[in-house]
This record gives structure tokens, C-alpha cells and sequence, in this order.
């Protein structure tokens, strides 16, 4: 994660009190051909604290760190769990239009995209 903020990406927490509930990181670094994608590397909420709003409003911080990159669109390379993929469509996602090859993390993801404004 620390090689993404020295990018000038971000890492966005959610405590609880002093425990940490969940968070998201998004990368400095803009590619893709067809748009400036930035790319969100990781979006996660302990499982307890599943179902209240606060993933949506990690993601939510994550598409206004994007704007501030420049991006125009965010990558997500998802891990394809029914969840996971039923929360990312929830934010308004759907299926990359183009698959930004830097940012896969496995070939089994699922490659998704929404427009940050």
C-alpha cells in the first residue's frame, strides 16, 4: 500500500473506535488505452460490519480520490464471488470495456468499471 500512496494514490480507512473495520486503496498510477483508468486495488469491510453502508462509502472516496488523479473512469479487478460482484453492480459497475492489463490480478477476476463522475 505504500508504494501506491508514494504514487499518489490513497488509503481510506473505517474505524471503530481504535479498530479497523474495513478500507480501500486506490493507485497513483493512470493507464488504459480507451480511457485514464485509475485502478481501486483493494475494497474490503470485516464481516461484521457488512451491510451498513460502509463499503459504498469507501467507494464512494475512492471515486473522488480518482477525479483528483484525473482519472476518468476506475478499474476494478474483482475477485468473482457473488458478493463481491452483487456490491460493485449495487454502486452502479458493469463489465470493463477494455481489460487494463496492468491492473489484472488474476486472469479468474472479473473485470469491472464505472466513470467516476
Amino acid at each position: 500500500m505504500s508504494e501506491q500512496i508514494n504514487r499518489g494514490g490513497i488509503t481510506v480507512g473505517a474505524f471503530y473506535g481504535a479498530q479497523l473495520i474495513g478500507f480501500c486503496c486506490v493507485d497513483g498510477v493512470l493507464s488504459g488505452d480507451s480511457a485514464k483508468y485509475a485502478n481501486l486495488t483493494m475494497l474490503f469491510i470485516d464481516d461484521a460490519w457488512k451491510r451498513i453502508g460502509i463499503g459504498k462509502i469507501l467507494f464512494q472516496e475512492a471515486r473522488r480520490h480518482a477525479i483528483v488523479l484525473g482519472a476518468e473512469k476506475i478499474f476494478i479487478s474483482a475477485i468473482p464471488s457473488v458478493e463481491t460482484i452483487a456490491f460493485y453492480i449495487k454502486m452502479g459497475c458493469y463489465d470493463a470495456k477494455e481489460s487494463v492489463k496492468v491492473f489484472v490480478d488474476s486472469e479468474d477476476d472479473r473485470y469491472l468499471e464505472i466513470p467516476v463522475k
